[in-house]
């Protein structure tokens, strides 16, 4: 399991709730298609992407999608993120 496994969970069909460790709380009403993307970034890790990959460095985002990427390198401790 994913280290982001805890701050993912579907709350029903098209309701996501993401919560950060700083009280950051995206509740996001959404697709399935959605939530299956948000489920690979987040739960299965599919990026593999780690701290010292984007800690402290500038992001360009490009597609950006609906925001996950991003919010995964917000996480990740991103110095800046361009979408």
């Amino acid at each position: 399991m994913s280290k982001y496994a805890e701050n993912l969970t579907v709350a029903d069909d098209f309701k996501l709730v993401i919560k950060f460790p700083n009280n950051i709380v995206f509740n996001i009403l959404t697709k399935p298609s959605y939530v299956e993307a948000l489920y690979k970034v987040f739960v299965k890790n599919e990026y593999n992407l780690s701290l010292d990959e984007v800690e402290g460095k500038n992001v360009l985002d490009i597609g950006a999608f609906f925001g996950d990427s991003s919010i995964l390198f917000y996480k990740l401790g991103a110095k800046k993120i361009v979408a």
